[in-house]
């Protein structure tokens, strides 16, 4: 992991990113995750010589797969309100059993987060009549609004895993 240091953050738009002072020159690239002490911030869009641009979580255009750490169940966490302390857990079935307080972790099924990087805990769920998934809000474990030092990971296995990826898609999307 290479530590980099915050040097403009956004938070009040629908589609907030971050600068970072490391870049190219310290092996950083472009879909790299950023994290810190708290949890998951975002992933590398953009990368200059020396800067680059993090597209946050609190952005509109990102999605991070998270596991619900205690029954296990894979859903899809993504930003979709103007409070920079909550996200919204979609794709997780009625069926499975919730608590408010429960982990949601980074799920290790992409090859950007290794599994188990805190992104928040359950504040609110509702099952909604007809519907086959529950309605969840979380509570960001990492406080945005106040980022500063972060890191960024380098899943050593990343373009090996993209490789096989590419080589089975038209396979599985046939």
């Amino acid at each position: 992991m290479t530590s980099a240091r915050v040097i403009k953050n956004s938070v009040h738009h629908s589609n907030n990113y971050l600068l970072i002072n490391k870049g190219f020159k310290h092996g950083i690239t472009h879909k790299m995750g950023v994290i810190n002490s708290e949890g998951v911030v975002g992933v590398i869009m953009d990368v200059s010589d020396n800067y680059a641009a993090v597209l946050s979580v609190l952005n509109k255009k990102t999605k991070v797969s998270g596991r619900i750490k205690q029954n296990q169940q894979i859903g899809s966490v993504s930003w979709q309100s103007m409070n920079f302390r909550e996200a919204t857990l979609e794709d997780i079935p009625i069926y499975a059993k919730i608590n408010i307080g429960d982990t949601v972790v980074t799920s290790g099924n992409s090859s950007i987060f290794p599994a188990g990087v805190p992104i928040g805990t359950i504040k609110k769920f509702s099952k909604n009549d007809g519907e086959s998934f529950y309605s969840i809000t979380l509570h960001l474990a990492v406080d945005y609004n106040a980022l500063n030092q972060v890191y960024i990971v380098n899943h050593l296995l990343r373009d090996e895993v993209n490789a096989l990826e590419k080589r089975i898609e038209p396979i599985v999307h046939d």
